[in-house]
C-alpha cells in the first residue's frame, strides 16, 4: 500500500505548498515547502536534475509504492509530491545503476547528499531566503517585470524559449538555456567556485548579470532567473569549442537568423 506522508488524520484539507528551492553545498533543486516546514518534491522536480524523464520517475515511484502526499500548488491544482526520503530512494537507484548522465553529475559525493536527504539532523538548507512567491501571495516589485514566453524552432527538434520583456529586451531562463545543451542549472550555480572557467567567460564579455522575471507556468505565476541573449551566446560558444554538438548546432542556427528576428517573426505569425 502506498503510504501518505505527513498528513494529519484529523485534517481533511490538502496542505498548501510554496514553491522554493533546497540547497546542499553547490547542488540545488526546486521543491515545495509545506506549512510544517518539510520539503517535498514532484516527480518532475526529482527527475530533471538527474537527466531523467518525469515518466520514468513516476513509474519507479509507483512501482515501489513510496510514501507520497497530495498538495495544493499556487494555481490551486492538487498534485502528488514525495518526501525527501522517497527522493533519496529514487536517486540511490539511479546512482547504483549508473543511470545519471556523466555531465549531470559534477563532483558530487552522492553518499553524503543522499544521507542529507534522510538524516533529520542534516537537513538541506533553503536556497531562497523566502519561498518563491506567486501573484496570489504577493505583489511583485517593479524590478520583476512580466515576461511573455515565445517558443520557436531552431532546427530539427530543437526548440528555444525566449522571454520578451515590456521594454523589448529578450532574456532566456537559466534552465532553458542550459537544458538545450544537456546541462542542469547547477552548472551556473557552481560557476562562482570555478574561477578559471569564469575568467575565460568574462574575457569573452560574459556579465553573469541575472534578472528575475515573472511568467505564467502550469504551476501558477512564478519568478524565474534569466540571463541576457549575449551571455547565452557566450556560454553556448564556450561549450561548442569543447565539442558540445548541441551548442554548436544552436550557434549555427543563430548565425543563419538571430534570435530577436526569430522572436519578432513568431509575434507576427
Amino acid at each position: 500500500m502506498k503510504q501518505a506522508f505527513l498528513q494529519n488524520p484529523n485534517e481533511t484539507e490538502t496542505p498548501k505548498a510554496l514553491l522554493t528551492r533546497w540547497k546542499w553545498k553547490h547542488f540545488s533543486c526546486a521543491a515545495y515547502l509545506l506549512p510544517n516546514g518539510e520539503f517535498v518534491m514532484s516527480d518532475r522536480q526529482m527527475a530533471l536534475p538527474m537527466g531523467q524523464t518525469r515518466k520514468k520517475a513516476r513509474i519507479f515511484l509507483e512501482l515501489h509504492q513510496l510514501p507520497s502526499i497530495s498538495i495544493q500548488v499556487a494555481n490551486r491544482q492538487v498534485i502528488v509530491a514525495y518526501p525527501l526520503s522517497s527522493v533519496a530512494v529514487y536517486w540511490q537507484h539511479l546512482v547504483k545503476y549508473n543511470l545519471i548522465p556523466p555531465h549531470f553529475q559534477f563532483s558530487i559525493n552522492w553518499h553524503d547528499l543522499l544521507t542529507s536527504l534522510t538524516d533529520k539532523n542534516s537537513k538541506p538548507l533553503t536556497f531562497d531566503v523566502k519561498p518563491t512567491k506567486t501573484t496570489s501571495e504577493t505583489k511583485f516589485p517593479p524590478n520583476n517585470p512580466t515576461a511573455n514566453p515565445v517558443v520557436f524552432k531552431l532546427e530539427n527538434k530543437v526548440f528555444l524559449e525566449v522571454l520578451t520583456l515590456p521594454n523589448s529586451e529578450y532574456r532566456i531562463r537559466m534552465e532553458s538555456g542550459l537544458s538545450l545543451i544537456g546541462l542542469p542549472i547547477n552548472w551556473l550555480l557552481q560557476l562562482p567556485w570555478c574561477p578559471r572557467k569564469l575568467k575565460k567567460l568574462e574575457k569573452q564579455g560574459f556579465s553573469g548579470t541575472t534578472k528575475q522575471c515573472k511568467i505564467q507556468t502550469q504551476e501558477g505565476v512564478q519568478t524565474v532567473d534569466t540571463l541576457s541573449i549575449k551571455d547565452w551566446l557566450i556560454i553556448w560558444e564556450f561549450f561548442a569549442c569543447r565539442g558540445n554538438s548541441k551548442a554548436a548546432a544552436i550557434l549555427r542556427a543563430c548565425a543563419e537568423e538571430n534570435i530577436p528576428t526569430r522572436v519578432e517573426k513568431m509575434k507576427l505569425a
